[in-house]
């Protein structure tokens, strides 16, 4: 399994939305290749600092939690436990 991680900048949307679509444009062509869709994870409150590209504390451990959440539904992974608060 080869998994892509999909990006955000808040700053550049059209850019983010562009090369999305052609990571999926792709992805469609092997099928081994999985796009995880980090823009939407990424788009939450808290998630991104104030630069809209680099990840906050929170964003860290959403990116880490997503990209594990990716690998566990196709691998026997046991689930992360909760990230402390």
């Amino acid at each position: 399994m080869i998994l892509w991680i999909d990006t955000r900048v808040d700053g550049r949307p059209e850019r983010s939305v562009a090369a999305n679509l052609l990571l999926r444009q792709v992805a469609v062509f092997d099928p081994r290749v999985e796009v995880v869709d980090w823009h939407t994870v990424a788009g939450e409150e808290g998630v991104l600092i104030a630069d809209g590209v680099h990840l906050s504390p929170t964003g860290k451990d959403r990116f880490a939690a997503t990209l594990a959440q990716a690998v566990g539904d196709h691998y026997d992974v046991p689930p992360l436990p909760p990230a402390p608060r």
